[in-house]
């Protein structure tokens, strides 16, 4: 009986040090669905107690699907990285490895414990390590703090969440404003403005209960464990009139399941998940009205989801509407051509099924990386009025129109209140850009009334998936 008291003694301690954590964890996981691991496991430390190493973890479900999870405990030696700490995250990691479920991460971490010296540097390496492993998808979310080397994670994860007033920097944000010489908060140097519109790290951030909600949603759509409440026929007679790409994706998939991630990084390209008949899909698309052309941030961007969507073996559907490369200068001497390369051999190299839709304008790069049949595309479709060429259709109608340009006097290409200019563009890309052209050399799989692109897409889908 006396241990059984010492035990129950024990155990509120553990709980009341870790209360912030086990709190926020109820929040995601089913009710009473937590089992935690390794609950005791703890070294005196010459700052105090390390109630569970500092670490809470343990596996669950959410919408009764498994899960694995740990969370750090920065109230407990701030978080800081140790060798038993580092030893019950890796078992975490190892246990959703072995049981084929995903990982949950949340990282709450001022740092190392820098009193354990070299044993901390290895306690990172297997941390890191044992992520770049993992065979399953990972969800990282940063609670409040991600200061160091643990912040690395964000780069082996698949999906980043922050919420709203975390910080994640690779180390100190004051040894950050120190070297930079001006005054910055936190939040300025690494906050979720930073993360999420600067350096493109981060897909969504929200509260603690919205951050909750949409890991929730997305452990659904991984399971593909939806259920479409939405009408398998359903036709869209506004994308007749419309190609703006968010009117796209709203009409195309399921009401209300497109799941955008990363939002406010190169908007130019929109990335995500939805439904399409409950099937769960990755969406790539391009957003004309951002940018005609694809910006060495939207190849980075698209490369990093193509790259995701294919470790969790999720079809992927690009919606094409891009002039090709942006003709900038910086851009060329800053890396577009390796970015270029990136995104090829991310497609080229994609096991899954690709399938792409033309709505608009398909040139250069555009064409060959997001549609072509030489990258590997299982189906290709394309909108009645969409453009395929070589190079963007004004270009090569001033190329091919010299004489009439001249005559009409016309000082600048891009005079579009011109009306003569427009007619002349209009003609050439009548004959040499119509998307018949391409249909009739075995490119184009079909050309759609854009009406018909979900009911279209979604026996494409079934078909490629079948054989």
């Amino acid at each position: 009986m006396e241990r059984l008291k010492a035990l129950n003694e024990r155990r509120k301690e553990l709980e009341k040090a870790s209360e912030n954590p086990r709190r926020f964890i109820k929040t995601i996981l089913d009710d009473m669905s937590f089992v935690e691991m390794d609950s005791f496991i703890y070294q005196n430390h010459k700052e105090g107690e390390a109630f569970g190493e500092g670490v809470v973890s343990g596996f669950g479900r959410i919408n009764d699907n498994e899960v694995c999870i740990f969370s750090q405990n920065i109230d407990v030696l701030k978080g800081g990285v140790g060798k038993l700490h580092a030893e019950k995250i890796v078992k975490c990691m190892l246990k959703a490895s072995n049981a084929n479920v995903p990982l949950i991460s949340i990282i709450d971490s001022m740092g190392a414990r820098m009193d354990e010296g070299i044993d901390v540097l290895e306690s990172y390496g297997e941390i890191l390590g044992a992520a770049a492993r993992l065979d399953v998808p990972h969800i990282l979310i940063v609670k409040s703090a991600s200061y160091g080397m643990i912040s690395t994670l964000c780069g082996i994860a698949d999906f980043i969440f922050m919420v709203n007033d975390a910080v994640m920097t690779s180390t100190s944000p004051k040894i950050l404003v120190a070297s930079a010489q001006k005054e910055l908060t936190a939040s300025e140097v690494g906050g979720v403005q930073v993360n999420l519109g600067v350096s493109g790290q981060a897909d969504f951030a929200g509260t603690p209960q919205e951050v909750a909600a949409q890991v929730k949603k997305l452990i659904t759509y991984i399971y593909n464990d939806a259920q479409s409440l939405d009408d398998l026929n359903r036709t869209s007679v506004v994308l007749n009139k419309s190609n703006d790409i968010h009117t796209v994706v709203s009409e195309v998939f399921d009401k209300n399941s497109f799941f955008e991630m990363g939002k406010e990084y190169a908007p130019e390209a929109v990335c995500g998940l939805a439904l399409i008949d409950g099937v769960t899909v990755g969406v790539i698309a391009n957003n004309y009205k951002v940018s005609k052309y694809l910006t060495q941030n939207a190849l980075k961007k698209i490369a990093k989801y193509v790259s995701v969507f294919d470790g969790l073996d999720i079809p992927i559907i690009n919606f094409v509407d891009t002039l090709g490369l942006i003709p900038e200068l910086d851009s060329e001497q800053n890396g577009l051509l390796t970015d270029a390369a990136n995104l090829v051999a991310k497609y080229a190299n994609f096991e899954g099924t690709l399938i792409s839709v033309i709505v608009g304008h398909a040139s250069g790069f555009g064409y060959t990386a997001l549609a072509s049949n030489g990258i590997g595309y299982d189906y290709t479709l394309a909108w009645a009025d969409a453009d395929i060429s070589a190079l963007p259709v004004d270009s090569l109608a001033a190329l091919e129109k010299r004489e009439e340009l001249g005559k009409a006097k016309l000082a600048k290409l891009n005079d579009n209140s011109n009306k003569q200019l427009d007619s002349l563009i209009k003609d050439y890309s009548d004959q040499n850009a119509d998307v018949f052209f391409a249909a009739r050399k075995g490119y184009i799989d079909d050309i759609i009334e854009p009406a018909l692109t979900r009911s279209y897409l979604i026996a494409a889908l079934s078909m490629v998936e079948r054989f």
